[in-house]
């Protein structure tokens, strides 16, 4: 039931952007999306096709990211975060060098980062085993489809060293004690 939807949505955008190309139209009914956590990690965008917001966002904003994992308290070793942005980002544009993490022992050096859609990338590092507060902070020279710097605050002006960097922490905390019942039949 998806397709007619945004086939719609694309049909309203040639109407009133007659001009711009197929890449342009696509990106802007993904870009749009209105995210839903229920689909995150279901579809491309995790969210689902907003008319609205498809006529009637400026052309000028960056992309942001609007999720990441593991976020809070992380029972677990932690190698990567997994972060979601908003629209296509061109994966050339996004490399450990936009990437910096810290963490209870000090700089983490990233390994890597990935390509998983279009949309989802994950940053990679040593794994992590010590207990504490991780902060990772990624951008803001990463560029979507259109060669637009991140807008992480949505003020308009792109690629601002700190105002459009996203950051995200999460704490590795020991899992919880597992308390046994003496029944009394042993």
């Amino acid at each position: 039931m998806a397709t007619p939807h945004v086939a719609g949505v694309v049909s309203l955008l040639v109407g009133l952007f007659p001009d711009e190309s197929p890449e342009w139209l696509v990106n802007r009914v993904l870009s749009t999306a209105k995210s839903l956590p229920d689909l995150a990690g279901k579809t491309s965008t995790g969210g689902m096709v907003d008319a609205f917001l498809a006529v009637n966002t400026p052309n000028a904003a960056g992309p942001r990211i609007i999720a990441a994992s593991p976020t809070g308290d992380v029972e677990t070793p932690a190698d990567r975060v997994v972060l979601n942005f908003d629209r296509q980002i061109e994966a050339n544009t996004f490399t450990a060098d936009d990437v910096s993490i810290a963490g209870p022992a000090g700089p983490i050096i990233p390994a890597g980062v990935n390509r998983l859609t279009d949309f989802v990338f994950e940053v990679l590092f040593p794994l992590q085993t010590t207990l504490g507060a991780y902060s990772l902070n990624v951008g803001p020279e990463i560029e979507d489809s259109l060669g637009r710097l991140m807008d992480q605050d949505r003020d308009g002006i792109t690629g601002e060293s700190l105002d459009d960097r996203f950051n995200v922490v999460f704490r590795l905390v020991p899992p919880p004690e597992i308390t046994t019942i003496d029944d009394g039949d042993s």
